[in-house]
């Protein structure tokens, strides 16, 4: 239920271009750097590549343009050539802790993408023991190898400590909590991550969800809209609250929602699946079998698909068809604990 969704907001605070010491350079080397810094936080990128890469001409020996331009590629998910890039940073400049970061996140798209980067996450946090960022790209890494969720605590612990308005790092530490059961301070955590960043719809969902699995129905459906307020777009916002309104028992309004995540996201099989369950439960069982086709068609060995629909067939009064796909729904492993 609970997402890491941190990772796309660590780039906002690690890969930004910082001024890092270097080599003297001369003044148009320096020039090309400043246009590519300023290219790249308009988020023109080929701008900014040209940029750093005419500064890296005028300057091979400049650390910081390598680290420009690497950061870019990364941005761009060319993440062969940041890592190129990265290294010859690291090489002109030893102790450049926020090379190592950026590196460690490129590594985590490549083949031994956990080893690697924990390797230079930790290298980072050596080299410099107050960059709050190598602590949280850490923790991150954690909760995403599925790892020592309480270690990734004990990282975001730190990253807050050194930058006590990092939101990324609440957000991560309140989803590690929520994983680990304790909703109370996953909700404390994101309730702080808001405070700093009160226009983040992924925010809201969060600790929407939270309250969902505290069963605290009207505090989730109020999350839920705020983030849908934000960002009407969010499938996952209109999923949760879809299952908040079937708890209730309001089957009209979770199929509404439902619609409204299928209508978003054409292929999610599971708002299939659960609006095909408000159907039963408002007894329009042909929608319901239809609503399971689709399912069963986007993901042919889904038991629980076959098993819904069989339910629909039987309490349609189709006895032969629900136990054909009672039948195929064993086969493929459903178990009376997936209901």
């Amino acid at each position: 239920m609970f997402r890491l969704m941190v990772s796309v907001l660590v780039l906002q605070v690690t890969c930004v271009v910082s001024a890092q010491p270097a080599n003297p350079e001369s003044q148009d080397a320096d020039r090309f750097y400043d246009r590519g810094k300023a290219s790249y936080l308009k988020r023109e990128y080929a701008d900014a590549i040209a940029n750093f890469s005419q500064s890296i001409r005028l300057s091979p020996g400049s650390a910081r343009s390598y680290y420009g331009r690497g950061t870019v590629e990364y941005v761009m998910r060319d993440y062969d050539r940041a890592i190129v890039d990265f290294n010859e940073a690291i090489r002109l400049v030893p102790s450049f802790a926020e090379a190592y970061v950026n590196r460690g996140l490129c590594y985590e798209h490549g083949p031994q993408k956990f080893v690697l980067a924990f390797t230079d996450f930790d290298k980072a946090i050596e080299l410099s023991p107050k960059l709050a960022e190598a602590f949280l790209c850490r923790a991150n890494l954690y909760c995403k190898n599925g790892g020592d969720l309480r270690k990734a605590i004990a990282d975001y612990d730190v990253a807050i400590r050194l930058i006590p308005t990092l939101v990324p790092a609440y957000a991560g530490r309140g989803s590690a909590e929520c994983r680990l059961g304790d909703f109370d301070k996953g909700i404390s955590d994101c309730t702080a991550a808001i405070a700093f960043d009160s226009k983040n719809s992924q925010l809201y969902l969060e600790r929407g969800e939270a309250y969902r699995a505290k069963h605290e129905w009207k505090k989730a459906i109020d999350d839920f809209n705020n983030a849908l307020r934000l960002n009407p777009k969010v499938v996952q916002a209109y999923f949760c609250r879809a299952g908040v309104y079937y708890a209730l028992g309001k089957f009209e309004k979770t199929i509404e929602d439902l619609t409204n995540v299928i209508q978003l996201d054409p292929k999610y099989c599971p708002a299939y699946l659960a609006r095909a369950a408000a159907y039963s439960e408002m007894g329009d069982f042909d929608k319901a079998i239809v609503d399971c086709d689709v399912a069963i068609r986007l993901s042919s060995k889904l038991a629980v698909a076959y098993y819904t629909r069989a339910v629909a067939y039987e309490r349609k009064g189709n006895k032969a068809q629900a136990e054909l796909d009672l039948l195929h729904a064993k086969e493929l492993g459903y178990t009376p604990t997936e209901k």
